[in-house]
């Protein structure tokens, strides 16, 4: 365009524009300007910068006036008297177009109270407040009430909302819903020990945990939030500690119309469920494949790059085949010039456990540089970068110092849209306008993907074993801490962000689990990468049959459970946790 300009006049019987400075765009220039009648206009040239095909942003920050801020009757406020368009093409006439159509700015919004009562109950279904955007709201302490029933609480059940503590949260630039959760006045667990009146699901583990019943205490490190590792103990019976089944006796659970297999507490208060199945008349006696999802899955499709271990994965630098002659030089290092690489230490006579740098030629010099693996394998490096920078970019992060890198878990794993595709159409049911999301009353919990690495071996250029090839994960079978930040996947983490609050269990989690738990008679995956053998990628996965893991190439087509987490105080309406008697969370009736 040789010209394009948009005047925008702002609405000033209701709004101001306090300075230029609270106005931006990301294309051309803007000025504010003040006109002798009061009106505020600002003034957007967009050439010669702007061209067809673009798209281009401005910004305005509005005051209300001080007249209008707290006017009850009215949350609705014209921003603009109109504006003015004018552009011009290359040997066409100026034109310009007025339009006075405006944006509003609503202020005040809804908080809707679904009372949500059983059907016997006659009471209100729904109240209405109305708040300020931005206000800080809290939920309100009064509760209706219903004989034969129990009021829970209120559960926020609209997405996206920033709370300020447990009961406050920030009111958003739209409606809220809360919706009440109801429970039936008592149930009672047939074991040694008391159990208080309408305990939650956490009180049964707990009092499983304490009188031995298929059920154990965990002590030490566990990360169950994002960037939130805490040392638990069970001190003198005070709860502390973390309270996992090792048997499936008395930790059969039914939620969102699914059989679960409840794994262990979380030091939230939540509760850590495994995928078990559908229920057979209200019981959960599932066997075999039966306790996995129908769909079989790799873990990642994809083979030839260390980037494939991750349950969201990063830049790849894929394995090449080929291996230098005897005349080659190799080096035990390389420098860069800014256009080129230069081997250092270079020797002829093949590779060696320091000696792993090729440029595949006798002059040591080359614009691509190879960093040879594995004998017949090597990972093609440019740009300058080394070995630890390819460790860096398709593991995520420095191993060392946990240092992000830029792009981090960009693409997700074949087992990852699998998960998330069930979750989906069967958890959340955002595609489904009859049925009822069950995402709320689930916890934002870390599924960890460690990819900690315990031995670098070939990828160690300073004494790694060429002949081996191989890299070897720390398969941590002793402790719930996930160390690495990068592999602390959740819903809050940036950097591992999971879109939907599901994931699998890891290696720490099934270890201590007895054989009639966790066997299905097929082989299926939990999140822990194992170790690299010259090319091949192996993860570990629960063996078909036997009480124990055993590694698995990424690209086996094998069972899948997922796993989700309860948020705390969720109580079961009926149940004993028995496979014929599975605890019912029904939090939706």
């Amino acid at each position: 365009y040789e010209n394009f300009e948009i005047v925008d006049y702002i609405k000033d019987k209701y709004f101001k524009v306090n300075s230029a400075s609270d106005i931006s765009v990301d294309i051309g220039s803007v000025k504010l300007e003040n006109e002798s009648n009061g009106t505020q206009k600002i003034i957007w040239t967009l050439n010669p910068d702007f061209k067809s095909g673009l798209k281009a942003q401005m910004k305005i920050k509005l005051t209300l006036k001080d007249a209008y801020v707290k006017d009850v009757d009215k949350d609705f406020y014209p921003t603009n008297n109109g504006e003015d368009i004018t552009w011009q093409l290359s040997s066409e006439n100026k034109k310009t177009e007025k339009s006075t159509l405006t944006p509003v700015l609503q202020r005040i919004y809804n908080v809707i109270y679904e009372n949500n009562p059983p059907n016997e109950c006659n009471i209100a279904k729904t109240n209405i407040e109305n708040h300020y955007a931005y206000e800080n709201v809290k939920i309100k302490d009064s509760h209706p009430t219903c004989a034969g029933y129990t009021f829970k609480g209120w559960e926020i059940i609209t997405d996206g909302i920033k709370m300020v503590n447990e009961d406050t949260f920030v009111m958003p630039e739209g409606n809220v819903t809360i919706r009440g959760t109801w429970g039936t006045q008592s149930i009672s667990k047939s074991m040694q020990g008391q159990v208080p009146e309408k305990p939650s699901l956490y009180d049964m583990v707990q009092l499983d945990a304490r009188n031995g019943n298929t059920a154990s205490i965990y002590e030490g490190l566990v990360t169950d939030e994002f960037d939130k590792t805490k040392n638990v103990k069970e001190q003198n019976g005070v709860s502390d500690g973390i309270y996992y089944y090792t048997e499936a006796d008395y930790n059969n659970v039914i939620f969102a119309g699914f059989c679960w297999q409840i794994v262990r507490t979380t030091t939230t208060g939540g509760i850590k469920l495994l995928y078990n199945g559908t229920p057979n008349q209200g019981k959960c006696n599932n066997t075999g494949t039966d306790q996995q999802l129908p769909n079989l899955s790799a873990y990642n499709s994809k083979e030839g790059s260390l980037a494939f271990f991750g349950y969201m994965y990063n830049e790849s630098h894929n394995f090449t085949s080929g291996a230098p002659s005897d005349t080659d030089l190799v080096g035990s290092g390389i420098t860069w010039t800014g256009t080129q690489y230069r081997l250092t230490g270079a020797k002829t006579g093949g590779l060696d456990n320091n000696h792993h740098y090729t440029c595949a030629n006798t002059t040591g010099v080359c614009s691509q540089v190879r960093y040879q693996y594995f004998t017949t394998l090597y990972i093609l490096l440019s740009g300058g970068e080394d070995i630890n920078d390819v460790l860096n970019k398709t593991l995520g992060a420095d191993d060392y110092n946990n240092q992000y890198n830029d792009s981090v878990n960009k693409t997700d794993s074949t087992i990852k849209s699998v998960i998330d595709s069930w979750f989906v159409a069967n958890i959340d049911k955002k595609n489904d306008p009859s049925g009822n999301s069950y995402t709320n009353y689930l916890e934002n919990v870390v599924f960890c993907n460690n990819r900690k690495i315990k031995n670098l071996n070939s990828f160690n250029p300073d004494g790694g074993l060429v002949a081996s090839g191989s890299l070897e994960f720390a398969t941590n079978k002793t402790s719930l801490e996930c160390e690495r930040k990068i592999d602390q996947f959740s819903t809050s983490n940036p950097k591992a962000h999971l879109t939907y609050p599901v994931g699998l269990l890891n290696l720490m989690e099934v270890t201590n689990m007895e054989k009639y738990f966790k066997t299905t008679g097929q082989t299926w995956w939990i999140d822990q990468p194992n170790f690299l053998s010259t090319k091949p990628l192996l993860g570990m996965s629960v063996s078909a049959s036997i009480n124990n893991v055993v590694p698995n190439s990424l690209t086996s087509v094998i069972g899948v459970r997922p796993s989700i987490s309860l948020k705390p105080g969720l109580k079961p309406t009926s149940g004993s946790g028995f496979k014929d008697d599975p605890y019912v969370i029904n939090e939706l009736n």
